[in-house]
């Protein structure tokens, strides 16, 4: 038993090792060429900005929307509830650049004028859209199973002492499932800070609209391997940061 539990924890060591190996290979490689002294600073400064802006208000409006379904899907409150919540899920399972591109087609077709009258399409606006649109769905399967932890008779056994239906929601329900709200919360900030496919369909690849990810893409791509470089360190500084709030999260045994 111990020979078999010391085999698995060498394999989970070797796997976060290759990560940990490719960051310091990195940081190794920007110190060593001398790129850290011509780094564009002004551009890494802006993409990190730009990408706490949008994954915080991305974040702010799936958790919002999540709590809701997360709760109507738990406690079986809808007809067809489990067909409804694999179409709901779908562009979480869909390639991110098919979901921008989804909604690049629809916002420039059917619902011009929609993005006519709110200038989504190739703004920073759309960057947000199209995070929200790939981390919706996570953060409705992670507030769900923050409901699913809370049993149900709490909530009867409040309304049985005189409380109403939105009295149990709010002060039984919500608040024993408040570790899945902030753990959706933590996730859906994280992958929105790594979100590349549907930001650069419907929000552009430019200067404008460089998120982390985006700014990564536009610095290997005009020939910068420092900048790029450094950006991927700082992107993986910001994950590490928001894993790290996550572990916080998590229920000790």
């Amino acid at each position: 038993m111990r020979r078999g539990a010391a085999v698995l924890a060498a394999a989970v060591v070797a796997s976060a090792a290759v990560t940990g190996l490719l960051l310091a290979y990195l940081a190794a490689w920007l110190i060593a060429s001398g790129g850290a002294m011509g780094l564009d600073v002004g551009l890494a400064a802006r993409s990190l900005a730009l990408s706490v802006a949008t994954a915080s208000a991305a974040t702010i409006a799936a958790v919002a929307a999540a709590v809701p379904a997360g709760y109507v899907f738990s406690r079986g409150l809808l007809p067809w509830g489990r067909a409804l919540e694999v179409l709901l899920l779908l562009p979480f399972a869909m390639p991110p650049v098919a979901v921008g591109a989804m909604l690049l087609f629809a916002l420039t077709g059917p619902l011009r004028p929609l993005d006519e009258a709110l200038g989504i399409v190739f703004t920073v606006k759309g960057l947000v859209v199209a995070q929200y649109m790939v981390v919706y769905p996570m953060a409705v399967r992670v507030v769900k199973a923050g409901f699913d932890a809370v049993p149900p008779r709490y909530e009867a056994v409040a309304r049985s002492l005189g409380c109403t239906w939105w009295c149990g929601f709010t002060r039984v329900a919500l608040p024993m499932a408040r570790r899945g709200l902030l753990a959706a919360a933590v996730l859906a900030f994280t992958r929105s800070l790594g979100e590349f496919g549907a930001s650069a369909m419907l929000a552009g690849v430019k200067p404008d609209t460089a998120t982390l990810p985006i700014a990564i893409y536009l610095a290997f791509g005009s020939g910068d391997s420092a900048t790029g470089v450094a950006l991927i360190l700082v992107s993986a500084a910001a994950a590490a940061a928001s894993l790290a709030v996550l572990q916080r999260l998590e229920p000790r045994g």
